[in-house]
């Protein structure tokens, strides 16, 4: 989060920082454990 942009502050936002901060954690965790369970499927499919 130190390089992004921050912008002026609104009356109401539809986001905050740390809400953006924490689905960014979790869309990186659950991209690793599709490719985790890509290559689980790859290796089980092998003969």
């Amino acid at each position: 989060m130190t390089n992004w942009v921050h912008e002026a502050a609104t009356v109401n936002p539809r986001y905050h920082d740390y809400d953006v901060a924490y689905y960014e954690c979790v869309y990186v965790l659950l991209e690793h454990e599709n490719e985790f369970l890509k290559n689980l499927f790859k290796n089980a499919n092998q003969k």
